[in-house]
């Protein structure tokens, strides 16, 4: 049994290597996390993030996210999570592109605080929904 200490990616508690996950990335350097559906959780949670951003650049034509936008996503992050904001955008999708071709914006930043509004007045309806699902979906497993 090794005494090795490590820290998790994710949280930064202490390990030790012999407890922790591990993972070895592209470069072939070791990563730690507490746990293996710690470390799943983290991917998951970066591929909703991911979608999330995409879609939304998709819908604003344009080709990588602007700070702005990323910033305004980000805060919206701190209260749901990337699934959530994910299915919010592409619920209101229709209303999103309706209103980039039908309105005048006189600067970009005009824009996404207009499309941010539209999500932002939907996605706890879409966070009711979810966690309901959720909720079935537990109840199916039990």
């Amino acid at each position: 049994m090794s005494k090795r200490k490590c820290k998790c990616k994710i949280c930064k508690s202490e390990l030790l290597i012999d407890e922790a996950y591990k993972v070895t990335n592209e470069k072939g350097k070791n990563q730690y996390y507490c746990s293996e559906k710690e470390y799943n959780d983290f991917l998951q949670e970066k591929q909703d993030k991911e979608k999330s951003v995409g879609l939304l650049c998709e819908l604003l034509k344009t080709p990588y996210a602007p700070p702005y936008m990323s910033k305004k996503l980000n805060i919206i992050n701190k209260h749901y999570n990337w699934i959530v904001i994910f299915k919010t955008i592409n619920a209101v999708a229709d209303r999103i592109k309706f209103a980039i071709e039908n309105k005048e914006f006189t600067n970009d930043s005009k824009m996404i605080n207009y499309v941010f509004a539209i999500i932002e007045n939907n996605i706890m309806t879409i966070y009711k929904k979810h966690t309901e699902e959720q909720k079935q979906l537990k109840k199916l497993f039990e």
